[in-house]
């Protein structure tokens, strides 16, 4: 995945947002998102949800697992709660 982000950032090269949306100056719509998310999954077989909310919690868990600390990954899901994020 880091690979495709990489190879997209070279070619894109975007300016405002990394996934800018259709509206000039705008990111990507959160319904865009989902929308994606559901093609990819009918697309490759997934049988479980795959939503944004999924890959959020799942990047959490990742890096929980991987050794990062609760304020970290706090900071970097925009909690403002640590009890939110221990959860």
């Amino acid at each position: 995945m880091l690979d495709l982000l990489r190879d997209y950032w070279r070619t894109a090269r975007p300016k405002e947002w990394l996934f800018p949306g259709d509206v000039p100056g705008q990111p990507i719509t959160p319904s865009a998102v989902e929308d994606t998310c559901r093609i990819m999954r009918r697309q490759h077989g997934i049988g479980k949800p795959v939503t944004p909310h999924a890959l959020r919690h799942a990047f959490a868990v990742h890096l929980l697992e991987s050794g990062a600390d609760l304020r970290t990954i706090q900071l970097l899901l925009g909690h403002r709660s640590l009890n939110t994020t221990a959860r």
